[in-house]
């Protein structure tokens, strides 16, 4: 049996020793075209080799935290394989499992099988009216378009499905997944939603208006978010975190839920409410002790 394991660049470099670990974007010894062995020189190059060597993968471990889910699945254009997230310090509301229980894991998943939760991304495509040209990033977690630096209120005209929802006023919108309601939406006051729930979430970031409320709209629709014409300011986008970059006019942004969701392999014991209960501490409230009177003196 033979097994190539890839590795982040701080994770070969800190073990010297396992010469069996390769890094995402090495280019390896061969392919079909002979021998590669030059690093790739432009970020273009390092990106396609990056999707050829992840073309390969089975099999994936995130060590860590949620964060480290959110980033594993980032690493992926098309097909995510399933993913095995293990907890390091803290568990977290998808990492459950801790990490050294990992060998006792594995070999479960190998001789027993394993249950997959298959969590929704978000494919947003970013097309710059200066350049002509588009990007599209996925989103595991959220797209947060917020004011950046600038003083002044986001202005956001929101399309569903080309209909008008809303005008965004205020310092900014969250558009996230079942899987990120439990972060930075819930943070800002949207619902917190079950991973199995199709859905897509819709959520101001104080909201300059009494009558804006986070809104939950089915996984089919289509969102389109543009500056109006009026905005004092650009408006500034990230994607889980990253890619940060401006929303300037005559850009825009297109959201829908990829066709390529991200498989999370589960333990039977596991229930995203245990998570959600052992991290946020939600739906549990201390109960107020009875007040007793001290005996007279």
């Amino acid at each position: 049996l033979k097994l190539a394991v890839l590795v982040e660049d701080r994770v070969k470099r800190e073990l010297p020793t396992c010469r069996f670990l390769s890094t995402l974007d090495d280019p390896g010894e061969e392919d079909d075209q002979g021998p590669r062995t030059a690093m790739p020189s432009t970020e273009q190059d390092r990106r396609e080799t990056l999707q050829r060597n992840l073309g390969s993968v089975d099999f994936c471990i995130a060590v860590g935290h949620d964060g480290a889910v959110v980033q594993c699945a980032g690493l992926f254009e098309k097909a995510v394989p399933p993913v095995l997230p293990l907890a390091l310090h803290h568990q977290g509301i998808m990492t459950r499992v801790k990490h050294d229980a990992a060998e006792a894991m594995l070999s479960e998943v190998v001789s027993e099988g394993f249950h997959l939760g298959m969590r929704i991304r978000l494919r947003c495509e970013f097309y710059s009216f200066k350049t002509g040209e588009s990007q599209v990033i996925h989103a595991l977690n959220d797209l947060v378009i917020d004011r950046g630096p600038s003083p002044f209120l986001t202005s956001v005209e929101c399309y569903c499905n080309d209909r008008l929802i809303t005008l965004v006023q205020g310092d900014g919108l969250i558009i996230a997944t079942p899987t990120g309601s439990t972060a930075y939406s819930q943070a800002a006051g949207g619902a917190m939603v079950h991973p199995d729930v199709p859905c897509v979430l819709f959520t101001p970031l104080n909201p300059h208006s009494l009558s804006f409320r986070p809104l939950v709209l089915p996984n089919s629709v289509t969102l389109r978010m543009q500056l109006t014409p009026t905005a004092r300011s650009v408006a500034w986008v990230c994607f889980d975190g990253r890619h940060r970059q401006p929303l300037g006019q005559g850009d825009s942004l297109i959201v829908t839920v990829a066709h390529w969701p991200v498989p999370i392999i589960q333990t039977n014991k596991e229930d995203w409410v245990d998570g959600c209960n052992a991290f946020l501490s939600s739906m549990v409230r201390d109960f107020v002790s009875r007040f007793k009177l001290r005996p007279a003196l």
